[in-house]
């Protein structure tokens, strides 16, 4: 394992074995880790940045089932660490797109192993088009609290201008008028 600091973040590098879990450090007063895993079939990086209101999640790889799912065991597990619960994730996977069922598989499955664990998610995946508001769509009716944007902007701003209580989950029950895209 390698560790470096780098811009008010840990860099933590190293081999991935499927199951093995995060690390989380603290750099010069920011919460910040990276996490790099390396496998035959699951190559990915994930960068957590936590602000004030929420958790930055940026991650980078090979676009597959497999990191979609892995990484998203990441969130959560950093979201419990940080105790943090409104998350943007800003989604750069390289690579052909996930088809109907992995999109369908992936966001049933992390909808519910991550059940009552978030409070907001704002999802970013400029390259997913359409797919992200059927992605977004499974996963609110499994009671997953996320929306997708078609940019981090859009995505930053609708977080920071949630309320806190139980107005926050009008916002996630079929109510089109909370939408301004």
């Amino acid at each position: 394992m390698r560790t470096k600091p780098t811009a008010g973040k840990t860099e933590v590098a190293r081999s991935a074995i499927v199951g093995e879990s995060g690390l989380s450090h603290q750099a010069a007063g920011v919460a910040g880790t990276i996490l790099l895993y390396s496998m035959l079939t699951m190559t990915y990086k994930v960068i957590f940045d936590r602000h004030p209101q929420f958790l930055r999640v940026t991650v980078t790889g090979e676009n597959n089932a497999e990191n979609v799912s892995r990484y998203m065991q990441d969130v959560v597990r950093q979201c419990k660490e940080q105790d943090c619960y409104r998350v943007l994730i800003d989604e750069c996977l390289d690579g052909p797109r996930l088809g109907v069922d992995d999109v369908f598989a992936v966001a049933s499955e992390g909808a519910m192993s991550a059940m009552g664990v978030f409070q907001a998610i704002a999802y970013v995946d400029e390259q997913m088009g359409d797919m992200s508001q059927f992605a977004e769509t499974v996963a609110i009716n499994r009671g997953m609290p996320v929306r997708a944007f078609p940019n981090t902007a859009a995505a930053e701003e609708w977080l920071l201008s949630l309320v806190e209580g139980p107005e926050e989950q009008k916002i996630f029950q079929g109510d089109d008028a909370s939408r301004s895209d």
